[in-house]
């Protein structure tokens, strides 16, 4: 008897593990065979009708965990497996949809697609209040909305880098007290209010940085502090340097500012013609090189330097319009071309050209003053009588090509150069008839010809 309910349990129970394998049931709520029916969990239980993630028993069912299979997180996107505390879900950067785990390989197997979405901070990680103007946001009560300052329309969040982007505009608006409550502009500072079109906020000054309308007593009310920023002329408002003097710019190594030429004293940029406003004296300083580096007076021009009393800057002549002192050298270098003016004297006293010599006037790019000829080294204009006044002296030095441009006399023929003392002229050889220097190369140029002739004994 006990041998047929045996035989008949063994047959239930394959039957029913049977129907449980056919119907895709993993595992039973409790036992159905085995010794007193119990209910086993046993990872590796051999019993009938066990659950077992690896059991061999009948009916078992075998189950691989996929946590353990790939390691690492699932690279799915936040659509999936959403975002951290402080951050959004949004459509950016490329994640895919959905992953699942490939046990047979232990690696992700994700959809090809970029849908999964990106975990980014949320708006609120921008810290501050937005900047845009009042247009968009609103203004306190007490308070109207006007277009004044410079405040941006439209400002956003960008979650990357936590900092506010705004549009390059001014149209923003400005919040203002109420005409009923405080008369007169906010004299908070500029970082708050904005600077007007051509100028720029720097910190300078003292202006507060906040201030309010008291509507009690109809006055305003600020921080005390100076970080408000001052608005000033932008720099690109006045081209070039400012003409000042040294006395007040200082001057480069190797220079000294002294009382020569004229330069204003004080200058400032007028931003509403673009030009620089100087004080009308002389009193600026000119900066000219250590006595112990460049002798003698800087040849540049009287754009830079000034002119004397009774005298106008005016382009004439051939003057640099730079000039530096070299130190190694101890001569002065100077650019090549012929804008710095020259010194004439004003219309009213005398007319034409200072016949005063080079050492004060200078000379042009490719020439050098020297100790020849006879030129003044000094000349006034006799307002009197409308002439000049020089010096009874040959002192002022003359102008003459620099040794660097072609060195050794030039090779053209004696018919036009000459023959020294004791020697005639003849057509014999072969020397070229003119010749010139090239500066640019500093070699000589000549006619491709013979007829120079060359110098031979005199009979």
């Amino acid at each position: 008897m006990r041998l047929l309910n045996t035989v008949s349990t063994l047959c239930c129970s394959s039957v029913l593990s049977l129907l449980v394998a056919a119907c895709g049931i993993s595992s039973l709520g409790s036992g159905v065979g085995g010794d007193g029916g119990s209910d086993s969990t046993s990872n590796s239980g051999a019993g009938n009708g066990a659950s077992s993630s690896s059991g061999a028993g009948n009916g078992s069912s075998s189950s691989s965990g996929a946590g353990a299979e790939c390691r690492g997180p699932s690279p799915a996107g936040c659509r999936t497996q959403g975002c951290p505390a402080g951050q959004s879900c949004v459509d950016e950067g490329c994640t895919p949809s959905s992953c699942g785990c490939d046990p047979a390989t232990g690696s992700w197997a994700c959809t090809d697609d970029c849908g999964g979405g990106t975990c980014v901070p949320d708006e609120t990680e921008c810290r501050g209040p937005s900047p845009a103007g009042c247009k968009s946001q609103g203004f306190p009560a007490g308070q109207t909305c006007v277009d004044e300052g410079c405040t941006p329309s439209s400002c956003g969040c960008d979650p990357a880098t936590g900092s506010w982007f705004c549009t390059e505009d001014c149209g923003g608006g400005t919040c203002v007290p109420d005409e009923t409550e405080c008369r007169g502009p906010n004299p908070v500072g500029c970082k708050t209010q904005g600077c007007p079109a051509g100028q720029t906020c720097v910190d300078e000054g003292c202006t507060p940085s906040s201030c309010g309308c008291d509507p009690a007593t109809g006055s305003w009310f600020c921080t005390e502090d100076c970080g408000g920023g001052t608005c000033v002329p932008d720099e690109t408002e006045c081209r070039g340097p400012s003409p000042a003097g040294c006395k007040s710019q200082g001057f480069p190594a190797g220079q000294t500012c002294v009382d020569e030429g004229c330069t204003p004293s004080s200058c400032g940029c007028d931003p509403a013609t673009g030009s620089w406003a100087c004080t009308d004296d002389c009193g600026g300083g000119t900066c000219v090189p250590d006595e112990t580096e460049c002798r003698g007076p800087n040849p540049v021009g009287c754009k830079t330097q000034g002119c004397p009393a009774g005298q106008t800057c005016v382009d004439e002549g051939c003057t640099p319009s730079s000039c530096g002192c070299d130190p190694a050298t101890g001569s002065w270098f100077c650019t090549e071309d012929c804008g710095g003016g020259t010194c004439v004297p004003d219309e009213t006293e005398c007319r034409g050209r200072n016949p005063v010599g080079c050492k004060t006037q200078g000379c042009p790019a490719g020439q050098t003053c020297v100790d020849e000829g006879c030129t003044p080294s000094s000349c006034g204009c006799d307002p009197a009588t409308g002439s000049w006044a020089c010096t009874d002296d040959c002192g002022g030095g003359t102008c003459v090509p620099d040794e660097t441009e072609c060195r050794s006399p030039s090779p053209a023929g004696c018919k036009s150069q000459g023959c020294p003392a004791g020697q005639t002229c003849v057509d014999e050889g072969c020397t070229p008839s003119v010749c010139g220097c090239d500066a640019a190369r500093g070699v000589w140029i000549c006619t491709a010809d013979c007829g120079g002739g060359i110098c031979v004994p005199a009979p």
